[in-house]
């Protein structure tokens, strides 16, 4: 069966490797299937169709803490005391001399749950 299937195959209809290769390089060049750009030519046509200045709206950093600064204050968006704020009024309330004298830890009752 091998001898007639290389009876039947013809080797005079076909090419070696390198043949082949030869043959495919002189029918297409490769420039011509690649339809593309290099980066530089890339780079150039897009600094030419476009400024990235154009491109961004929007402003930098210090204009945007600029612009946000002199729009709000921040002890109009802030709703609480400050710590001499909260402390003032605390002091006034209560004498620290008659918190301490308040409880006597050496005589204080224990607590068991039960009712005495």
């Amino acid at each position: 069966m091998d001898a007639q299937f290389l009876l039947s195959f013809d080797i005079v209809d076909s090419y070696s490797k390198t043949e082949d290769d030869a043959l495919l390089l002189l029918k297409t060049e490769k420039t011509e299937l690649i339809d593309s750009y290099t980066k530089s030519e890339d780079d150039a046509l897009l600094l030419l169709k476009t400024n990235v200045a154009d491109i961004v709206d929007s402003y930098s950093m210090t204009e945007d803490d600029t612009l946000l600064d002199a729009k709000t204050d921040k002890s109009k968006l802030i709703d609480a005391y400050s710590k001499i704020q909260t402390d003032t009024p605390l002091d006034a309330k209560a004498d620290e001399t008659e918190l301490i004298n308040y409880v006597d830890l050496t005589s204080a009752q224990t607590i068991n749950g039960t009712k005495q």
